[in-house]
């Protein structure tokens, strides 16, 4: 079986995220309403380069490091640190449509801190200021949940929200979409339909 790219196993979490709102348009639902909704209440994604918000310059320089070691850069695109999707973490933070951002802020506030402490441990003055040997190191700790150590379980919770966050902003940023090959926004001449194997699909989980 061939091995996955990391950038590959990261377009699986994304798209599988996306996955409910593609099958309720093949179901005819309001999806595309509700996200005009949300922006015609004021939420609009922040540009590339956009100062924090929430985060920050310390935290937001680790958000934008973690960026890039997720999704680094490639033959295929750009790091998820150039393509907005720090920002975009930003601005998940304070969103209040998209629910209570209590739990979100503590937790990645939280984990960034937890990294910082895992770096001084190392003698690092930051995790920024690590190494890329150590960087990995730490972050090989807290990417595999069912490996990973009892005493590494904050960090564990942190980094797998964090990843899902760089997965689902990477792909939704124009490079990202460019990368999956997506064509939802190709105008045709005329519309046949979902496809056979979507519209199964969704008859199964309906």
């Amino acid at each position: 079986m061939p091995t996955l790219s990391r950038r590959d196993a990261l377009r699986l979490i994304a798209v599988a995220a996306a996955a409910p709102a593609l099958l309720s348009a093949c179901r005819g639902e309001d999806v595309a309403g509700s996200a005009m909704r949300h922006a015609a209440n004021g939420a609009m994604q922040p540009a590339v380069g956009a100062t924090p918000t929430f985060f920050t310059a310390h935290e937001f320089e680790t958000v934008r490091t973690l960026a890039g070691i997720v999704i680094p850069a490639d033959g295929r695109g750009p790091s998820a640190a150039e393509t907005g999707t720090p920002e975009l973490i930003d601005w998940v933070m304070t969103d209040e449509l998209l629910g209570d951002p209590t739990s979100r802020q503590t937790l990645t506030r939280g984990g960034l801190a937890w990294l910082d402490a895992q770096a001084v441990d190392l003698g690092a003055a930051s995790f920024v200021a690590a190494s890329a040997d150590q960087q990995r190191a730490l972050l090989d700790r807290i990417a595999y949940p069912e490996t990973a150590a009892p005493e590494d379980e904050a960090g564990v919770a942190f980094f797998s929200l964090f990843r899902n966050y760089v997965a689902t902003g990477y792909f939704s940023s124009p490079q990202g979409i460019e990368d999956l090959g997506y064509l939802g926004n190709v105008a045709r001449s005329e519309w046949t339909g979902c496809p056979d194997d979507a519209n199964a699909y969704a008859a199964r989980t309906a």
